[in-house]
């Protein structure tokens, strides 16, 4: 499947939100990840079905002041 992750093109085998967090070795903790510009909460990811051509971007929290 071909999907946009934070701007980059990538090419993925999972079907899941959670999938592509495995396959991608993203960080499962202090990140927000939105599908077409829509917030996906956390207790979804393990369910969220992924579709061709979305758009993914995981923005990863930090700490600072």
């Amino acid at each position: 499947m071909q999907l946009t992750v934070n701007g980059i093109e990538v090419s993925i085998h999972a079907s899941t939100l959670s999938g592509l967090i495995i396959e991608m070795s993203l960080p499962r903790h202090g990140v927000a990840i939105a599908v077409n510009n829509e917030i996906v909460p956390k207790s979804l990811w393990e369910s969220y079905l992924l579709k061709e051509a979305s758009k993914i971007e995981v923005v990863t929290a930090a700490a600072g002041g």
